[in-house]
């Protein structure tokens, strides 16, 4: 009964006129993130993040490195991401190390939250805990690193 209320609640909020939600329209927003990798002992994972917001749809370009025990990796992810309360998605990239180069593919969930903060062409800043799971292909193995991570974003759209 509490997830379904949960689920509902927003929606009876809408609907009566409670909250005024104004979708992004071409919007941008950038931001760095920092997650732990907690599949391995020594693990991280930063990231910065590049994204095209528009209506419930966002795009993104996330530059990436991950440190795993004693090897850096660096690359490039693209990610599609639905927002309905929460974020959810996955994406496709590739990541360098001298040795063990590959495809990495991902899914994503976040829950964003935030605030009007500013007056400039960045009007907000939001806050977003999120997951992302990867699988690391090299040498004919694949690699699961499930990231858990904060980011931090400005955007041109309010929320």
């Amino acid at each position: 009964m509490p997830s379904l209320l949960m689920t509902l609640l927003p929606s009876l909020a809408l609907a009566s006129g409670g909250w005024q939600i104004k979708l992004p329209d071409h919007d941008i927003g950038v931001g760095p993130s920092f997650a732990y990798i907690y599949a391995q002992a020594h693990a991280s994972s930063w990231n910065l993040d590049i994204s095209h917001s528009h209506d419930l749809f966002t795009s993104s370009l996330n530059l990436k490195q991950i440190s795993v025990d004693d090897e850096s990796y660096w690359g490039a992810q693209a990610e599609f991401t639905f927002w309905m309360m929460f974020n959810m998605g996955g994406g496709a990239g590739y990541l360098f190390n001298g040795e063990k180069s590959g495809p990495v593919g991902h899914i994503f969930a976040g829950f964003p939250f935030g605030d009007n903060a500013f007056s400039g062409p960045f009007r907000s800043l939001y806050v977003e805990p999120y997951t992302r799971i990867n699988v690391f292909y090299s040498e004919g193995d694949a690699h699961l690193w499930p990231e858990i991570g904060l980011l931090v974003k400005v955007t041109t759209y309010v929320i």
